[in-house]
């Protein structure tokens, strides 16, 4: 008796050999003929979904000093233009909110410098009172010294936001 693995094997090689015969069978491969139904008319109210590709017919390149997104075109292509006409407008939104930052830094250090200013003041203050007790020996050379140093502190910190109110200035030019 011939084992089961033979059996399939042999199958399989028959119907190898019979796939590779030269006969034509025209019958059986001819396309059968195949019916769709007519496109119902569509509701004026359906959504129309097509997909494909999208080709730009008309492209015309433009140099501006900053960049961004075209909000508003005012001449379309092959319209006449004259120079320094406005071709586009750009989103400014990002522009404000930048300036409006700047603006809002600048008037911060502003005060910054008016509180440091006013620190400074209140510790000459001290230091003129702190000499006088030197004098009178109330108080160590080591307080007199402590004193002078926390108004030097101050007033380079004066000098430190005053440099910053001047670059949050330039900042805000920069944004115009």
């Amino acid at each position: 008796m011939k084992s089961p693995l033979t059996h399939v094997v042999l199958g399989l090689a028959s119907l190898a050999l019979a796939g590779c015969s030269d006969t034509k069978t025209t019958a059986a491969s001819a396309p059968a003929p195949v019916s769709a139904p007519a496109p119902a008319p569509s509701d004026p109210g359906e959504e129309l979904v097509i997909s494909g590709p999208i080709v730009v017919e008309n492209q015309v390149d433009l140099a501006a000093q900053r960049d961004g997104v075209v909000a508003r075109i005012v001449a379309d292509t092959g319209t006449k233009v004259h120079k320094g006409q406005l071709l586009a407008e750009l989103d400014d939104r990002q522009l404000s909110a930048e300036r409006q930052a700047a603006e809002a830094r600048a008037r911060s250090i502003a005060a910054d410098v008016k509180n440091w200013e006013a620190e400074s003041k209140v510790q000459e203050s001290d230091l003129s009172r702190a000499e006088a007790m030197m004098k009178a020996d109330l108080i160590t050379k080591q307080e007199l010294d402590h004193v002078r140093y926390k108004l030097t502190a101050s007033q380079f910190e004066v000098e430190r936001e005053k440099q910053n109110q001047q670059n949050a200035e330039a900042s805000m030019r920069h944004c115009n």
